[in-house]
């Protein structure tokens, strides 16, 4: 799994990206969001795409607990802290 910016940071340009999901030698699954075709989707696939898309969020509360094998029940929602964003200095 990786974002558009993780490709570019490599020295990719966003055009091969482009011709690589054309190919079907990864496949987008999100805004700016790519992996491997056949990717398996289990829960924990979740919590990753989710810290791939807020890298400065962390898991927490009953999905920690889950994830870490501490309760048995998968969560019905994603527990995230995210820090809060002055308007002012725009998202981050």
């Amino acid at each position: 799994m990786a974002r558009l910016r993780d490709f570019e940071a490599a020295g990719l340009h966003h055009r091969y990206v482009i011709e690589a999901c054309r190919e079907g030698a990864i496949q987008k699954f999100g805004r700016g969001a790519y992996a491997l075709p056949g990717r398996k989707q289990t829960p924990q696939q979740r919590i990753a795409e989710a810290c791939k898309r807020v890298p400065q969020g962390v898991v927490c509360l009953l999905s920690a607990l889950w994830f870490h094998g501490l309760i048995a029940k998968e969560p019905d929602a994603l527990w995230m802290s995210i820090d809060r964003v002055n308007p002012a200095d725009g998202f981050v």
